[in-house]
């Protein structure tokens, strides 16, 4: 995720996932420099590594892979950063200040504490991405083992965007079937969707007044 403002464009930070080696990357656009930074939330829980998948079961390790930006405070340059492992169901959050902390690269001891949980999505909670709505404060995630809600159209949701007209958009492939089994070329392995963000979650417990 790319995390800047407009009052401050030239401080403008990256923030890149490594899943495999359970870290975040952080690139300075203004310093044209990187640092790592490590901590024990970024890694996969090895308690919920299995995965289904329209009857397709298979494992994975990966770690840190989902992350939003949350509201801009008041001083137009800190925010939260939400993010989650693929293997995992936990949601965390930790202020961007700590992440564009070079000092922290050797360690995150000293600010351990900083980093939060904030919740938990439950059984079945793998979710690839995620993107932030300042609009409804609802946090919108792809959940890969949930496709039961739509088990043709939502298999392996991989990629979630929101725009700036407030519409959500979904990409779905069927990855599973493509590496273990086999497609079906006949039918719609890959499928973008979208819907009007205030829309979706309408009935539930994240509906606005």
């Amino acid at each position: 995720v790319v995390d800047s403002s407009e009052n401050n464009c030239e401080n403008t930070f990256a923030y890149l996932a490594d899943a495999g080696s359970y870290g975040i990357v952080v690139y300075s656009f203004k310093e044209n420099k990187s640092w790592r930074i490590e901590h024990n939330f970024f890694h996969m829980d090895p308690f919920v590594g299995a995965f289904r998948v329209s009857d397709v079961l298979f494992t994975w390790r990966d770690g840190i892979f989902g992350m939003a930006l949350g509201h801009l405070q008041d001083d137009f340059q800190t925010r939260d950063i939400y993010f989650h492992t693929l293997i995992g169901s936990k949601e965390f959050s930790v202020s961007n200040r700590i992440l564009q902390n070079e000092s922290y690269s050797s360690s995150t001891d000293p600010v351990y504490e900083e980093f939060k949980i904030i919740g938990d999505r439950g059984p079945n909670g793998h979710s690839t991405t995620e993107v932030f709505d300042p609009n409804t404060n609802v946090i919108y995630f792809t959940q890969v083992s949930k496709n039961d809600s739509d088990p043709i159209k939502m298999v392996m949701p991989v990629d979630i965007k929101l725009d700036d007209d407030g519409f959500i958009w979904l990409i779905s492939n069927r990855m599973p079937q493509f590496i273990l089994k086999k497609l079906n070329y006949e039918d719609f392995n890959y499928r973008v969707l979208s819907g009007k963000a205030s829309d979706l979650i309408q009935d539930t417990v994240c509906a606005t007044n």
